[in-house]
């Protein structure tokens, strides 16, 4: 005999499976931003925004192997 545990979970079965699913959904992941170059508009790195950081672009000085040289690097398109 099969029990539904589809919305109000009773057995602890069926609360452990509720949970795990409630979780994946929760549980979103950043998406990844292109970190371009400014000199030679070369994508070098990739990385992740924090949410404090959502309303303004990103902006970092790394190194572009292609320059040759530190550089300012800003988020590209996505």
């Amino acid at each position: 005999m099969r029990t539904e545990c589809r919305y109000a979970p009773s057995n602890p079965i069926c609360e452990v499976i509720f949970l795990a699913s409630l979780r994946k959904i929760m549980a979103a992941k950043k998406p990844f931003l292109k970190v371009q170059c400014t000199a030679c508009k070369t994508v070098n790195y990739f990385t992740k925004k924090s949410k404090l950081m959502a309303d303004k672009k990103l902006e970092i000085s790394k190194f572009c192997s292609t320059c040759k040289k530190h550089t300012v690097h800003k988020e590209g398109r996505k």
